[in-house]
């Protein structure tokens, strides 16, 4: 199959996310149309043997209709490699795990600030190494297997698996983070995870992951302004005070590098 230039961006986002929608494909800058994106996806998802699969939710009964997620089929990874265009760790989805209908939003503002990490990285001449995503797997899901996400993070006496995990460098600066966005208004189940996140910092757990001596800071984003207001007044980190940083959704789609506050209400930036 002969790719247009669109079509190629297409296949190269998706290898690199896994899962995009037509606004993040805009946003990676895939093309400036929803029109020509609808029309490069459809030769490539409506025919016998799809090259990007699609998913449909359906209709929320709130906010209508969501959007169609796209993802990569094996032969657009064949396609990909056969030509050459994108080689190293192509992103697909493994088995079941690609069924989300309840995890919709969740898994959308984690590829989003994700992309939002990429784009200004690049700006900014920061290297990002390991962007996990809790949906990102390793090991074998084969019987007798063991598939575990890459963002688990084990500490004595228990586990957390973060929505997402990156180590960002500059110069001779690194600094590593677990990341974790509340989108719902569950305040006792966000404290009592940011405890578990406080023990895995003790711990230097995420530390093992990287192959890093460093600790790690947990980057906190929410939807709603009042969850994240309520959760840092009750939170009560002790010394480590400074070790959670917190944003709202909207802040970090306007700026991800850039003024994050502790509990303190002190800003910091993520990388120097």
């Amino acid at each position: 199959m002969i790719l247009t230039i669109t079509q190629e961006k297409i296949l190269q986002s998706l290898a690199e996310y896994k899962f995009l929608t037509i606004t993040q494909f805009i946003k990676l800058g895939v093309s400036t149309q929803k029109t020509n994106l609808s029309n490069s996806l459809k030769p490539l998802v409506h025919t016998r043997r799809p090259i990007v699969g699609r998913m449909d939710f359906g209709v929320h009964p709130r906010t209508g209709r969501y959007e169609y997620m796209y993802y990569l089929k094996n032969r657009g990874k064949k396609l990909l490699i056969d030509n050459r265009i994108y080689e190293e760790n192509i992103k697909l989805p493994k088995g079941s795990g690609i069924l989300f209908s309840s995890d919709y939003y969740h898994r959308k503002f984690t590829i989003d600030y994700h992309i939002q990490c990429m784009i200004e990285s690049k700006i900014n001449a920061v290297d990002v190494s390991g962007f996990h995503r809790y949906f990102d797997k390793v090991g074998s899901q084969r019987k007798g297997g063991t598939l575990k996400a890459k963002t688990y993070i084990n500490y004595t006496g228990g586990y957390i698996i973060a929505d997402s995990s990156v180590l960002l460098t500059k110069k001779e600066n690194s600094r590593l983070y677990a990341i974790e966005v509340y989108n719902d208004k569950n305040t006792k189940r966000i404290l009592e995870q940011l405890q578990k996140h406080r023990i895995g910092i003790k711990q230097s757990a995420l530390c093992e992951n990287y192959d890093v001596k460093k600790g790690h800071r947990v980057l906190c984003v929410f939807t709603h302004d009042g969850i994240m207001e309520s959760v840092m007044e009750r939170f009560d980190a002790g010394s480590d005070s400074d070790m959670f940083l917190f944003k709202t959704y909207e802040q970090i789609m306007n700026s991800f590098l850039l003024g994050w506050s502790d509990l303190d209400s002190i800003t910091y930036n993520l990388i120097e």
